[in-house]
């Protein structure tokens, strides 16, 4: 994981004279805004599961969980289905018995969790994007050595078009908005998402 300190040198001959602290702000906004459009921050979680209750997906330090992208039970993948859909599929899947049946589809009750539906014990591996928590000092090593230049553009045109700051130049802010939502939109139709083909790790791996 790199400090955010480190995107400083990228950010400032934009907005020499902005705040450490608005800067560090603006940073964070933009990764934020990157992880969710371009789902590049992809992490997986195995976790061994009696089945009964959801199971919380462990994420990575200063990060929080984006959204499920895969699951699988034993090496059996599961659909994805949402708590209404569920609810009229099998309106009694909280107290059938667990292990009656093999596990068809993944739900999160709360936010965080995962659970295999009908309940079934087993290890669970779960594929998830990943995003910046909200007070997020670090962020993954590849967003500085592979997109550090974008992420500081977002933060950077933030900064500029603020209105009553001194060191605001909505001209530059506004080209420097839109080279990074340009880069996103490229990123997110490419399809990129990662180095997918590498070993699968465990514990909340983050690329």
């Amino acid at each position: 994981m790199r400090d955010l300190e480190d995107f400083l040198t990228l950010v400032l001959p934009f907005a020499v004279a902005a705040p450490e602290p608005l800067i560090y702000r603006c940073l964070r906004d933009a990764a934020t805004d990157f992880c969710q459009r371009t789902k590049l921050w992809r992490c997986t979680d195995t976790i061994i599961t009696n089945g009964a209750d959801p199971e919380p997906i462990s994420v990575p330090a200063d990060a929080v969980l984006y959204e499920i992208a895969s699951c699988a039970i034993d090496g059996h993948p599961l659909d994805p289905i949402t708590l209404p859909e569920l609810a009229k599929k099998r309106p009694d899947w909280r107290t059938r018995h667990v292990g009656c049946e093999c596990a068809r589809w993944y739900v999160a009750p709360e936010r965080g969790t995962i659970q295999a539906v009908p309940r079934t014990g087993g290890t669970l591996l779960v594929e998830f994007v990943s995003k910046p928590a909200a007070t997020a000092l670090t962020l993954p090593d590849f967003l500085l050595e592979e997109y550090g230049q974008t992420i500081a553009d977002g933060a950077a045109g933030a900064l500029l078009i603020m209105p009553n700051q001194t060191f605001a130049n909505p001209q530059l802010g506004a080209a420097l908005t839109q080279r990074f939502q340009a880069k996103l939109d490229a990123l997110s139709n490419a399809g990129v998402r990662g180095q997918q083909a590498g070993r699968t790790r465990t514990r909340g791996r983050y690329l």
